[in-house]
């Protein structure tokens, strides 16, 4: 009877062969993704909702900028196609689905801006609807008001008046769409009268700011308005 006596060559060949097949089998069992069509708008801060098999991305943020872009992606034919923009620009909104149709619910164009506002999106008619309006955004008034910049919108400088009935401790900022502090105004303790702060923009891009006053009076009561301001071309 002959004696089979296996090639070392072929014994490495058929052993690393057999390696890689169970890494392939590995890997792919470790990654489960695949890759599908990229959104068009890239965005942190939306929101998602799925209707008749289709899914919309809505709102969101990048940057300086705030969206109301409302894209729809279809999984079957993995494709995005553009839709009716949002009514109000804003991000890191809610969004639910209830008998066909996209209720979005608050979010804000900042931290510090934040709405209150409820809108419902009919994919069928590819039609938007305000059903709720926010209030302005003015905590406890109180002793304390805070005025709108003049003029507004403005190109280089524009001032904000504010008046005090007490004295306190008074911070007034800026912020951009993201909610980052571009500006402090005023940071101090102050007597009660009007105020009048100029606000100089030779550093900042064109676009939407908000400018936030807190107020802590000496008697513990507090204030925060926040209002709108527009640095145009």
């Amino acid at each position: 009877m002959k004696k089979f006596i296996l090639n070392p060559v072929l014994l490495k060949g058929f052993v690393l062969s057999g390696l890689l097949c169970l890494m392939s089998v590995v890997m792919a069992q470790v990654n489960p993704w695949t890759d599908k069509a990229e959104m068009p708008t890239a965005r942190t801060g939306l929101s998602a909702s799925a209707v008749n098999g289709k899914i919309y991305a809505i709102g969101g943020a990048f940057t300086q900028t705030v969206y109301k872009a409302v894209e729809e992606y279809d999984p079957v034919t993995d494709t995005w196609a553009t839709k009716a923009d949002m009514p109000t620009a804003r991000a890191f909104l809610s969004a639910s689905t209830v008998n066909g149709k996209i209720y979005v619910i608050g979010g804000g164009k900042s931290p510090q801006a934040i709405s209150s506002e409820v809108e419902e999106y009919d994919p069928g008619s590819d039609t938007a609807l305000i059903t709720s309006v926010e209030s302005n955004i003015n905590m406890n008034p109180g002793p304390f008001e805070l005025c709108q910049n003049y003029p507004n919108p403005f190109h280089m400088n524009t001032s904000i008046q504010y008046k005090l009935d007490e004295t306190a401790f008074i911070k007034l900022s800026v912020y951009d769409l993201l909610g980052h502090e571009v500006g402090v105004l005023v940071n101090e303790k102050q007597s009660p009268g009007e105020y009048k702060v100029i606000f100089n923009t030779v550093k900042l891009a064109y676009g939407i700011y908000y400018y936030k006053m807190g107020a802590k009076s000496e008697s513990g009561q507090y204030y925060a308005g926040i209002k709108k301001l527009i640095l145009s071309k």
